[in-house]
């Protein structure tokens, strides 16, 4: 049996972080279009359910082009059964908007409430079903809802819950999950939702508990690879392949760059691009090796191969002699021991074809991408980080340049310096109320003013 886990999509959210408002307009489409394909990728692989743990929308007022895209993705494949399991963010939305349809809530559509509720999935082989438990967390409910979590015996036991997991209870926040309350529970999966990447862990004694992530990151914080998890249940054996399933449409991609040594804007961004193209080269590198190992992998088979073509034609010798002896079946063992010579020249062919390499991720023109300066600098380092994007933002769908590097100062240099500069980086240093830090960010803002730029960075 085949399901689903998903969480955090924030449909309708405004995307407005580091975005102009086409951006933010066509990542909100494109979000809602991530779960259209999801449900289609669930129809064509015979997935039998979708869990949603929580912050399907991004808020409480959901626009109509959101609900109806989910209601009637739902709708439109009865086969599949979802369990919605509303987050801290939207409440009980959808299911208000479901029931205020004039089809009614779609009937596959499945839902929590803040007393726990149970499902059982039937596994279409007969093997074994599936129990599916789930709560909605709240004050009312934090104290209670452990004690009164009841599994099934004898069924591949999946919990739904939304929040943040933490190894102690908190009577404040509704929102903590207790791990240690659900260890020995027979969990076999903790499906959870709230943290926006894939995270997963063991549950005593023998399951897992999962945060898939965000379907596709919305933001420059939300880095990293973003998709579902795909669960291939053994319901007899009470067992699952958990598969993590790259989805996202863009990857929102954090690349460090060290800038030490630079003095302007242009050496930065000399800096940036030699970056990209390390990138490239290692991944080049990369696949150079994968190929190299296929390439030996695929000579070994072809000699396995060739030593098969060698006792087949043996085998043809042996027919051959057979055709003398048994005149009706001698033309066609003949043709059967030509056959099999010719299956063997045309495995070995394909086994050194066959080319099976796989790449890491490199940024791309859809790709949103933030950079970040890290390093030592000059304090006299020319830096425009308004100059960088407007250089950047052509190559990639969105940029965005992230500062982390030092300043630091040569103070022997300004020691002997008769200017107004040289007067105040002595003064900002002879403060020993200021740490090393704020005295490199004052001299820096200072020296800038002084030669009449602007502040940027």
């Amino acid at each position: 049996m085949k399901i689903i886990h998903c969480a955090d999509l924030h449909l309708d959210s405004r995307m407005t972080s580091g975005l102009t408002n086409e951006q933010a307009a066509r990542r909100r489409n494109e979000l809602l279009s991530a779960f259209v394909h999801m449900v289609e990728y669930a129809a064509d692989n015979d997935v039998q359910a979708i869990l949603i743990a929580g912050d399907l929308f991004d808020g409480k007022r959901v626009s109509a082009q959101a609900k109806n895209t989910v209601l009637e993705s739902i709708a439109a494949h009865p086969e599949i059964r979802f369990f919605y399991l509303p987050g801290n963010h939207e409440g009980d939305v959808l299911i208000r908007s479901a029931g205020e349809r004039p089809e009614g809530c779609p009937e596959n559509l499945k839902t929590f409430g803040k007393r726990w509720t149970h499902y059982e999935l039937a596994d279409e082989d007969g093997g074994g079903a599936v129990q599916i438990s789930g709560v909605v967390l709240c004050p009312e409910n934090a104290a209670t809802i452990y004690a009164t979590l009841m599994t099934g015996a004898g069924k591949y036991q999946i919990v739904m819950l939304h929040g943040q997991l933490l190894e102690y209870s908190s009577k404040d926040r509704a929102e903590i999950i207790h791990l240690g309350a659900l260890r020995g529970r027979q969990i076999d999966y903790l499906a959870l939702g709230h943290i926006h990447s894939h995270r997963e862990g063991e549950l005593p004694p023998a399951g897992f508990w999962c945060y898939p992530g965000c379907l596709e990151g919305r933001g420059f914080d939300e880095c990293g690879e973003h998709g579902f998890m795909l669960l291939d249940i053994d319901t007899a054996a009470r067992s699952a392949v958990r598969t993590f399933i790259p989805f996202a449409s863009r990857q929102v991609i954090e690349i460090p760059v060290d800038i030490t040594g630079c003095m302007n804007t242009m050496q930065i961004r000399s800096a940036i691009k030699n970056r990209l193209y390390a990138l490239a080269a290692e991944k080049q590198a990369d696949n150079a090796e994968k190929l190299a190992g296929n390439v030996e992998m695929q000579a070994g088979n072809a000699e396995k191969l060739q030593g098969n073509r060698q006792r087949l034609a043996g085998n043809a010798n042996i027919l051959a002699g057979n055709v003398e002896k048994l005149p009706g079946n001698g033309q066609r063992l003949a043709g059967n021991a030509s056959i099999q010579a010719g299956n063997a020249d045309v495995a070995v062919k394909a086994a050194a074809a066959e080319d099976g390499s796989s790449v890491f991720a490199v940024p791309t023109a859809r790709d949103m991408v933030r950079f970040v300066l890290t390093g030592e600098t000059d304090v006299e380092c020319e830096k425009n980080l308004d100059q960088l994007d407007h250089l950047l933002e052509e190559e990639f769908f969105a940029v965005r340049i992230e500062d982390r590097s030092r300043t630091v100062i040569d103070y022997d240099a300004f020691a002997l310096d008769a200017s107004l500069k040289g007067e105040f980086v002595r003064l900002v240093k002879a403060d020993e109320g200021l740490d090393e830090d704020r005295k490199a960010e004052i001299i820096r803002c200072g020296i800038c003013a002084l030669a009449g730029e602007e502040l940027n960075g």
